[in-house]
């Protein structure tokens, strides 16, 4: 139930002789409503993404505008800046960082706007062919624009084991630590493949 009109410039470099493969400049224009014509959402991003040697990114962007109905609340000036920066160095090691700090909608019942921030990032190893870890870190904290009541704040941390024995036999486990509801648990999955058209789990 809605309709979206969505505009994207980009304008990109090439330097020569530099770490710095391919460099652009963005931005994007998006607006969304209902199709009763009821405006629902309206943003300007601006945006920079740079690819650099050995399959590194770095991506940076503010929200210039942002503006959203959310239960009937219509939220202006819901800026923030988000950045991301991932690598892949090797073909057994990769690692990213991303994060978002500035204003944010807190979507209950009773929806305010909030002042925080939300950052993570991940690091993958690939010691064998068959061998896979990834351990993941995210945070969040927001408390009220306002008053600077405390509406959450904690994190999540989580590890992934990926053993291949062999192309019918495949073991993952998830481990996973939430701050927010003070949970561990772990998840693990095995499967065996009998023929193309049978798994058995």
């Amino acid at each position: 139930d809605y309709r979206v009109y969505f505009l994207h410039q980009s304008y990109a470099l090439y330097p020569k002789d530099s770490f710095i493969d391919r460099a652009q400049l963005q931005m994007s224009v998006h607006l969304r409503s209902n199709f009763d014509w009821m405006k629902k959402e309206q943003v300007i991003q601006p945006s920079i993404c740079v690819q650099m040697k050995g399959q590194t990114h770095l991506d940076a962007s503010y929200l210039l505008v942002n503006d959203e109905m959310f239960r009937g609340t219509w939220f202006r000036k819901i800026n923030r800046g988000m950045f991301r920066f991932s690598a892949d160095p090797w073909s057994y090691l990769g690692f990213s960082v991303n994060g978002q700090i500035g204003k944010f909608i807190y979507r209950s019942s009773a929806p305010r706007m909030g002042q925080g921030h939300q950052f993570g990032s991940s690091l993958t190893l690939k010691p064998t062919s068959q061998l896979r870890f990834e351990l993941s870190y995210n945070r969040a904290r927001l408390s009220s624009f306002d008053t600077g009541e405390l509406f959450y704040d904690g994190y999540i941390t989580r590890g992934i084991l990926v053993y291949q024995f062999t192309t019918e036999m495949f073991l993952r486990t998830i481990a996973q630590y939430n701050s927010f509801g003070k949970s561990l648990n772990v998840y693990p999955l095995f499967s065996y493949k009998l023929n193309p058209f049978t798994i058995f789990y």
